[in-house]
């Protein structure tokens, strides 16, 4: 079985918004696949014992690194969706190494992750790739 690699984005859809989460799902899945995605996957995400319940369908979406301009093209026009939340943005090339996180996202992972995240967003150099994958999703890629 060959090793994959590339880029994984985790987009969230609150539930609790959306009264056909089905529909949205296919769009998202449907326009992935016509971006040339390698795979996806859905996790379910419910919490209703904190202060503000979640309820999310988090799609995974795995993008091979021969399809990178198919990849940026498929998070720019993401961006613009307001119903939709890019929750992070991470290759597992060797380990996972998380490229971009959201604010709530970084909420939610162990302290030390963060920790570790801070830093190598501060001192990374990031490849060509990187940046192509990064520009749609941050005003400013280093």
């Amino acid at each position: 079985m060959p090793i994959l690699m590339g880029y994984n984005i985790e987009v969230s859809i609150n539930m609790q918004k959306h009264g056909n989460i089905s529909e949205i799902k296919k769009e998202i899945t449907d326009f992935a696949l016509d971006s040339n995605c390698d795979h996806y996957y859905y996790l379910y995400e419910m919490e209703g014992r904190c202060r503000i319940p979640r309820n999310h369908c988090i799609i995974v979406i795995n993008f091979d690194d021969s399809e990178i301009f198919n990849c940026a093209y498929f998070l720019k026009t993401l961006k613009k969706k307001k119903d939709l939340h890019i929750e992070c943005i991470y290759d597992d090339e060797i380990a996972c190494n998380l490229l971009y996180a959201s604010q709530y996202y970084l909420t939610t992972i162990e302290k030390d992750k963060v920790v570790k995240y801070n830093k190598n967003k501060r001192e990374r150099s990031l490849s060509d790739n990187d940046k192509v994958v990064l520009e749609p999703v941050i005003k400013k890629v280093c």
